[in-house]
Parts: structure tokens; sequence; C-alpha cells
């Protein structure tokens, strides 16, 4: 991330890093994009430039405890601070755009906090943008594990637990790949605390969704490897924003941007940001792409992240 860093202190004075892209025009859509449980905002530099040249501004916040946030790494005591943290930036953001349409890009975890951020707080977003929300996991955990952690999160709840997934389970291209191993912000382990709350915060949204009145665009992917697609639609059509899109994509892995069209991502994106589709029929929509890349279509050459640390 070379562009400017904003930093923001939480309601605990934990100091938030969010990068910042701001287009030429400050009216235009603004979007805050909430990355997931091992990225941070370096992740996704290349799809708030592409939005930047299109005249929405961007911010990725990194999450207090990694990347290159204050607090302590891969801990959080609970999911509303985190919830939280996302809230002090969008209303960051929403200064720096007063009466600009706000959206929010949640992914895979960070979906979950959007979701939640958007139950507690109706009137802070405009529009949810979800690619492969972690409302639903595919990854099967044992039960006496998921006791042990639940134990520690009161007895020892910044002990650390490696993630049950690597670079190889979210992308399927080994350029991406070789860059997300070699990522040394990349968040390879998560606290008791964290792990349990993030559960809580699962349950929290799954059963709250329906109080969602923004309307949502959902993007699946085919072969993912971490979400479970059908629990993921029925927490989305609980829902009762309109229009709720679900749009899955053949052949995607679990990061759908590194495999998606550039074209077909940012227009989807920018759409969305700029006003949600009026079609007639169903408020909610569920439908399969197809993904079809040519030669030097692919959205984007995996992210640079030699100077993520700076």
């Amino acid at each position: 991330m070379d562009g400017e860093v904003i930093r923001i202190l939480a309601r605990d004075g934990v100091e938030l890093a969010v990068g910042a892209r701001p287009a030429a025009n400050a009216d235009g859509p603004a979007v805050v994009v909430v990355h997931g449980i091992a990225s941070h905002m370096g992740w996704y530099d290349g799809v708030a430039r592409a939005l930047q040249a299109r005249g929405i501004s961007a911010y990725l916040p990194d999450r207090r405890g990694c990347g290159i946030s204050g607090g302590e790494r891969g801990h959080a005591e609970d999911w509303s601070i985190l919830v939280d943290d996302v809230r002090r930036v969008c209303e960051e953001v929403r200064g720096r755009h007063p009466g600009a349409p706000l959206g929010i890009i949640g992914l895979s975890l960070g979906g979950v906090f959007a979701a939640a951020l958007a139950i507690r707080h109706p009137d802070l977003c405009d529009t949810l943008i979800l690619p492969a929300p972690a409302f639903a996991s595919t990854v099967n955990v044992p039960l006496a594990r998921r006791l042990r952690v639940l134990r520690r999160s009161f007895t020892n709840p910044t002990k650390l637990y490696d993630l049950p997934f690597g670079p190889k389970e979210i992308v399927n291209r080994d350029d991406w790949r070789t860059a997300l191993e070699g990522d040394a912000l990349r968040t390879r382990r998560v606290s008791a605390r964290f792990l349990t709350s993030m559960f809580r915060c699962q349950r929290f949204t799954s059963r709250q969704f329906w109080r969602i009145k923004v309307p949502t665009y959902c993007m699946l992917a085919e072969d993912d490897q971490v979400i479970d697609n059908a629990g993921v639609r029925r927490v989305v059509e609980s829902g009762s924003g309109e229009p709720r899109w679900i749009e899955t994509f053949l052949g995607a892995p679990h990061v759908i941007p590194s495999t998606l069209p550039r074209d077909a991502l940012l227009h989807r994106l920018e759409s969305w940001l700029r006003g949600a589709p009026q079609e007639a029929g169903p408020a909610v929509r569920t439908f399969e792409t197809e993904i079809i890349v040519e030669p030097d279509t692919a959205f984007a050459d995996p992210p640079d992240l030699s100077g993520a640390a700076t």
C-alpha cells in the first residue's frame, strides 16, 4: 500500500490504519473495504486503485491486531469491538464525503462484520457487497478442539491458534499463492478469544440478517474450500433489503478477485456502489455465471506485498 494511510483511534485508544484512495471528485460514491481473517489492506489495494480511477473513493482499514493497525496481534476481546472499529471508519469516511453514497465491501469474515454493522447501525451505509461472506463455513473443527478453545477464551484468552487454511485453500493461481505465502503481514494465528467472538458474530448475523434493509449483493465462489455456499444463501435470502442478488461464479476460489475478469468485477462493484440495479422481478435473485478469462483479462496480478510492512 503506497497511497495515503490515515489513522483513526478506536474507542479503547487502539490506532487503526486505513488505506485511503480518494477519487478526484469527493462528491462521488465512497466505499469501505473490510478484509477477511487472514488478509489486510494490501490484498485489495488493486481493487481500490481501480475504483478510484472510476471516481469511487475507497478506504481499506486494517483490522486491529493485524496488518499495520495497532492492537495485540491476532487478538480481539469481543466481536462488538471489531464492529465498532468499522463503524468509526465509516463515520470518518462519511465526514470526508458528506452526502455521498457509502457502500461497504465485506470479504469473507469481513462480510460478517459488515453485516453486523448494517444490523446495529442501519443508517450508516447505503449498500452491502459481500464476496464470499463467512456466515457458514465448511471448515470442520472437532468438538473437542472447539471446547478447548472455548475454555481457553476465558482462562487464556490471548493463546494463539493456527488458522485451519492457507493460500492453497483460498486461491487457485500459483502466482497468487506464491505472493500470499510470502506475505509477512498475513495473519496466520488468532487468539482463543478472537475465535469464540467470531463464532458469536456469525451466529448473531445469521439470526439477525433479516433486519438488514439496504440493497445487498452477495458474490459466491463455486470452488470455495472455506465457505458453505448453501448456508450463506439461506442467510442472505432471509434479508429484507431490496434488491438482494446472489451470484455464484463457476470455477472461482474463495478470493474471488484473483480470477474474475477485470472488467466484469469492476462493472459489478461500480454499478452497485452507484445505486443498486433497478430491474423488474423478485427482490431476491439467485443465479450462476461462468468465468471466462482470456489472456490479460484476469482482474490483477498478485498484490505487491513487498512493501506491506511499511
